[in-house]
């Protein structure tokens, strides 16, 4: 389940619930793929979008970290061009993307 704000609390406490909630998630498409994908026959394979699905739903929380991440380390200081910098985008993107996401209340 996707929290509307990936930002409920103190930016550390979401970074922290969302590294579990990755690591839950990771842990389940492996064992999807260990079970019916990689150790199923191709006609015992699940038919739809399940895998699809799945890494998806990873992607959204890797987004969400990022937003969350980019909270932290802007209020630890953090210039824009630095973020871009790790990004791998431009100052103007990241300050774009990110700058209307509410800060932590204790900010």
């Amino acid at each position: 389940m996707r929290t509307p704000n990936p930002l409920v609390g103190e930016p550390r406490d979401a970074l922290s619930e969302y590294a579990n909630r990755l690591a839950l998630a990771a842990t389940a498409l492996t064992s999807y793929l260990e079970q019916d994908w990689i150790g199923g026959s191709p006609d015992a394979r699940r038919q739809g979008t399940a895998v699809t699905a799945a890494v998806v739903g990873f992607r959204r929380l890797v987004d969400d970290l990022v937003a969350v991440a980019v909270i932290y380390d802007r209020e630890a200081g953090a210039q824009w061009d630095d973020l871009g910098a790790a990004l791998g985008v431009t100052a103007e993107s990241v300050r774009a993307r990110y700058r209307q996401i509410p800060r932590s209340p204790a900010s």
